[in-house]
């Protein structure tokens, strides 16, 4: 399977920061407030290097919450980072949210060098993001799924803290309309379907297995997909592919050569930037049969899916010469 990163749950990040600063826009999500910041503090919440101590706040979900369809939590975090130059060699700052516990938000401020401080984060619209700043001042709305441990009926937790340095003179605000958020928005997915050979494969044919992927309602970042096979005796004609940013569903073909009889898998891994459900694998099994007298029937195929943080499953495939052309991962 094909390495990827391990990222914190489906975010958007919405960066404006003053100075030498990338701005970006990122999408929105629309719901309806549980909580806002402002109810219980109505200048927001403020660390800074004289007063690091977390913040605990609670906050009340109906009685049958749960994270997932067909609703869904988020964290809407407006986060204020006023910094005064120089910024040390090697100062960090990390700023992280959790609710019950669970990470809900990550930040992480770094001095580029004694003039300019950069920022990251993850994005579920833009993948991995990078900024700027040499007046150390960053303005972001960030807005992130809750896990689903971070998530229970009744009274829940929302956690905030520092650690790190930044610069002689810092100061994070979490403003006043940072909420939780009830919506019926899913995270993104990127979707995986295959196309399987619907003929006998025989020793020294060439063959494809096709794929599309799906980015659904938002985009998807940073794809790549890439293929591999359990033995050399089935040699992938094709290399990984990188197709960028998938806003429209894209279509392509893995070919294939069977050099030896057998049963061989081969997998095929759809990876993206986006946070939230980022790839898909497929294992399939090709049996590859030596040329046989006129007649004889084609050998069969098998296919294992294992999809994302969805779960893994097996479908059982009927003989090639019956099978269904398309099957979709997700």
């Amino acid at each position: 399977m094909m390495s990827r990163a391990v990222l914190l749950n489906a975010v958007v990040l919405t960066v404006i920061a003053s100075a030498c600063t990338s701005q970006h826009s990122a999408g929105t999500i629309i719901g309806y407030p549980i909580m806002r910041i402002a109810d219980t503090n109505p200048s927001g919440i403020t660390m800074s290097k004289a007063a690091t101590e977390a913040k605990v706040l609670s906050f009340k979900l109906p009685n049958n919450a749960a994270q997932g369809k067909p609703e869904w939590y988020v964290i809407q975090a407006h986060v204020i980072l006023q910094a005064t130059p120089p910024f040390p060699q090697n100062a960090k700052l990390q700023l992280t949210a959790a609710t019950d516990n669970a990470a809900a938000l990550q930040m992480t401020f770094e001095s580029a060098d004694e003039n300019l401080l950069a920022w990251n984060g993850v994005s579920a619209v833009d993948g991995a993001l990078t900024g700027y700043t040499s007046s150390g001042v960053v303005n972001a709305l960030y807005t992130n799924y809750l896990q689903v441990s971070g998530v229970r009926p009744g009274t829940n937790t929302l956690t905030v803290g520092v650690s790190g340095e930044a610069a002689p003179s810092w100061g994070i605000t979490i403003a006043p309309d940072t909420a939780i958020l009830r919506t019926e928005a899913p995270p993104p997915k990127l979707h995986l379907s295959v196309d399987v050979p619907s003929t006998a494969i025989a020793v020294g044919d060439t063959f494809s297995v096709g794929y599309e992927l799906d980015p659904g309602a938002w985009p998807a970042r940073g794809v790549a997909i890439g293929v591999r096979t359990s033995d050399p005796s089935l040699k992938a004609l094709s290399s990984a592919t990188t197709l960028g940013t998938l806003r429209i569903p894209v279509s392509g073909s893995f070919r294939f050569q069977a050099t030896k009889a057998g049963t061989y898998q081969i997998e095929l891994a759809a990876q993206s930037t986006n946070a939230h459900s980022p790839y898909a694998t497929l294992e399939t099994q090709v049996s590859t049969v030596a040329p046989q007298s006129s007649g004889s029937k084609p050998s069969g195929l098998e296919v294992a899916l294992s999809v994302g943080v969805l779960g893994v499953f097996i479908l059982a495939i009927p003989p090639l010469y019956r099978i269904a052309r398309r099957r979709r991962t997700s």
